[in-house]
Order: C-alpha cells, then structure tokens, then sequence
C-alpha cells in the first residue's frame, strides 16, 4: 500500500509539472563526425519562481531499423545467444538501433533557472556519422520529489546542421 502510495503521489506530481521555459539553439553551420560539437542554448523562464533540479534533453530525429532490416540483418554474436534471445530479437534490435544512432548525447544537468531571465548553456554532443543531422527540439526534465518518474517538458525547436565526414591525419609526403 505505502509503494501504491508513492507511485501514485509521483505519477501525480509529474501531471502538474508545466514550467514556461522557451529555449533557442545556436549551432555552428557545420560538425565533423567524430569530433565533439559545441555550441549554445539560451534558456528563457517566463515564471515567477526560480526553476531548479532540471535536466536538458535534445531531441534528434534518428531513423529506426525497418521490419525488412530486423528480420533479415545478422547481428554479429547472435549465434551465441540462447534460442529464446533469438527468436524474440530483442538484442538484434538494439544492436541495430546503436549501428543508426546519429548522435551521442547525455542529459545536461541544469544549475537553475531564475525567474523571469535567461539563461545561456555551452552543450556539447558527439555526431556519429556525416549526413543531416535535425533537431526537433529540446526537452527540459524534472524527476519527482522520490525520484520514480521524471516530469518532461517539451519545447519544440526545429533546426538542421551538416555533418561533415570524418578527417583523417595523413601522413607528411
């Protein structure tokens, strides 16, 4: 009863959890994969108390494996695997979603926001492999008082970035 309880309580706080945050990306017009992209975010709180304990999440599209991909793809220790592992695919899946990955990214935790002023953040993600990279938005997270759920706010900011090839040292000549 008292676990219900704190489930319950939890589930309920993330629900009232609705800052007014609006955020603007600033990015470079080019990234090289494999090298760490920098650049900035300027964070605005519109409320009338300071904002703390957040976490800033980006949000990029990233393509998922197809059906015709999943059933079809060998993943490369699956001959190891027990038949149950196999037959369900669930390693191959996220096998798969690591090979398709465009950036590696973590939660930034925010110091805190204060009320009704902005905010600049230096941020810094990993680009994997060259292309279009394109950012849909941000989303500012908030875990509930015991720490079961995490509240998400989303503030939508769409925006693309070219990313270069990988370059390689050469050798003098």
């Amino acid at each position: 009863t008292l676990l219900l309880a704190l489930l319950i309580t939890s589930a309920a706080w993330c629900l009232f959890f609705r800052p007014r945050i609006t955020a603007l990306r600033r990015l470079p017009r080019f990234a090289t994969a494999g090298d760490p992209l920098r650049y900035r975010v300027v964070l605005q709180n519109r409320e009338t108390r300071r904002q703390e304990g957040l976490y800033l999440l980006e949000d990029v599209e990233s393509p998922l494996p197809t059906l015709f991909e999943v059933q079809q793809t060998p993943e490369p220790d699956g001959r190891k695997r027990n038949p149950f592992d196999r037959s369900i695919g669930y390693h191959r899946w996220t096998w798969l979603l690591s090979r398709k990955r465009t950036i590696q990214a973590t939660e930034q935790p925010l110091a805190g926001l204060p009320s009704n002023e902005s905010l600049e953040l230096r941020l810094e993600l990993l680009p994997l492999r060259r292309g279009r990279l394109r950012f849909r938005g941000l989303s500012l997270v908030s875990p509930d008082p015991f720490g079961l759920f995490k509240a998400r706010v989303y503030c939508p900011h769409a925006e693309s970035l070219l990313v270069l090839p990988r370059r390689y040292l050469l050798p003098p000549v």
